[in-house]
């Protein structure tokens, strides 16, 4: 597209190296007030032999990219043709000053005389929102970043309606990436996990939910490799006293995800239905966010129990608490920035049964207070990363059990099994000899319990458990709060991060 005045621009290249300083010859006359031109050669950090073609890495031909606001563009260099860029025609190159790059703001009168990124504009080297057309100069200058960023720079993108469907999520510095957040997901959800893992569901598997009466049949109605999302109210939805053990059964490939908004109450009841939710399908994904569970108010059952779960099966919980908590799980279970405190007298287990099993337990940002009851038991994979789990009894494992622990508190009031040496464990504090930075057993003075985060670290807390943890690759960069960890040099260990 032309600009009033002007038929093409032309735009230093993002990053080219120095000694290349090719440009198409687009330019129109000398008089005109705007240029830029379409990125061209090698990748940044990279030149090319013109005699082999052959491409070499910049550092080791004793060249350096070159940073905004530098000048590093000798005048004797020669161009990708040997030519000395000063007989460049006006055209093309610069007309005075060549071989010279100048930062935003200073004179220019031709594209390579400003720095990597920027436009010349009437004379002078600015970012792309100084263009007449921000988004159109970008699009004519690099078609893979064709968006004008609030900063002035040329990204693939600046919101979410800029990236195709498997990749609906827009991150700075990243561009269009598979969302791994339901947020990222506005008008529907994120499937976590499955063939689909990656992109959102489709708005037409959106169900609102305003009435709790109603929540039951809408979710009978769900057939066999249907998705459903049900956008909860801000409002109770107790489980019903339906005689079955399992009042809500997730199976037949269906992905399924409940999206509360941080007033959403699942509670149990009394009656004889020990688990509400089960899967017995290999398939079937179950999401669940922004939720509070609640157990029944009267020695009823667990508020979140998932029992019978299929090898294949998943079941996601992020951002939500549960008061009252059992999972002996087949499959896999992820827990997120979650609260987990166990209730009833029962081990909150995992893959309980003989301790034995093939399923994968995931715990990051959160928490499991067992307290009191007589242990954590975990068979199979374990994967625990800035957690904190605090129980009356020990911390079991079995023979089966390998993964990692790392960044966590671990308090128990006996041990951790020898069984779980089967993970590899990092940079925890643990009450316990041989897994990590040895600390005093629990004492509630440590933490300060709130509403969403159950071992919120008090001072006293924070002095006991800083310093021992250190940020990895595949590490939650957020904390149970979404109060962000630094990715450099030691952190505090557990769910929290103190800010």
């Amino acid at each position: 597209m032309e600009r009033p005045g002007c038929a093409c621009y032309e735009f230093q290249a993002m990053r080219r190296p120095p000694s290349f300083p090719t440009f198409a010859a687009l330019c129109c006359a000398a008089s005109l007030s705007a240029c830029f031109s379409p990125s061209e050669g090698p990748a940044a950090g990279s030149a090319t032999d013109s005699s082999s073609g052959s491409t070499t890495d910049a550092g080791t031909a004793g060249e350096t990219s070159q940073p905004t606001g530098s000048t590093t563009l000798d005048a004797s260099s020669e161009g990708p043709t040997g030519t000395d860029p000063t007989s460049a025609d006006d055209s093309t190159g610069p007309t005075s000053g060549a071989g010279t790059t100048t930062t935003e703001g200073a004179a220019c009168e031709a594209p390579s005389d400003c720095n990597a990124g920027l436009f010349c504009v009437d004379g002078t080297c600015v970012g792309c929102d100084d263009t007449e057309s921000p988004d159109e100069a970008c699009a004519e200058a690099d078609a893979d970043n064709p968006w004008c960023s609030a900063d002035g720079q040329c990204v693939a993108c600046t919101e979410a309606s800029h990236c195709p469907s498997d990749a609906p999520a827009c991150v700075p510095d990243q561009g269009c990436v598979p969302c791994d957040e339901h947020e990222q997901c506005p008008e529907s959800a994120c499937h976590l996990g499955g063939p689909d893992a990656g992109s959102c569901f489709s708005v037409d598997d959106v169900v609102e939910v305003q009435v709790p009466g109603a929540f039951a049949e809408l979710l009978g109605e769900v057939g066999p490799g249907q998705d459903r999302v049900f956008v909860l109210s801000a409002a109770t939805y107790t489980f019903p006293d339906t005689g079955s053990v399992f009042p809500y059964e997730i199976d037949g490939a269906r992905e399924v995800a409940f999206i509360g908004n941080g007033a959403t109450v699942l509670e149990g009841n009394v009656g004889p239905n020990p688990s509400p939710f089960n899967s017995e399908s290999d398939a079937s994904q179950v999401y669940f966010s922004r939720l509070l569970w609640n157990g029944a108010a009267e020695g009823g059952n667990d508020g979140v129990s998932i029992l019978g779960v299929g090898a294949g099966a998943e079941f996601w919980i992020d951002d939500s608490t549960a008061r009252g908590a059992f999972l002996n799980s087949g499959g896999s279970a992820h827990f997120r920035r979650s609260n987990l405190v166990a209730a009833n007298a029962t081990p909150f287990g995992f893959n309980d049964a003989g301790l034995q099993g093939s399923g994968s337990l995931y715990l990051e940002s959160s928490s499991i207070d067992a307290d009191p009851l007589t242990a954590v038991r975990a068979g199979g994979l374990l994967d625990i990363r800035y957690s904190t789990i605090v129980a009356d009894g020990d911390f079991l494992c079995g023979d089966d059990t390998t993964g990692v622990v790392r960044n966590s508190i671990v308090l128990t009031g006996g041990s951790i099994s020898d069984e779980c040496e089967g993970a590899m464990w990092s940079n925890n504090a643990v009450n316990t000899t041989g897994f990590g930075v040895s600390v005093p057993a629990y004492n509630p003075a440590w933490f300060n319990a709130t509403e969403d985060l159950r071992f919120r670290l008090s001072g006293a807390g924070q002095a006991v458990f800083a310093d021992i943890a250190e940020w990895e690759d595949g590490d939650p960069l957020q904390d149970a709060e979404g109060d962000e960890r630094p990715t450099r040099g030691p952190s505090t260990a557990g769910a929290d991060e103190p800010g």
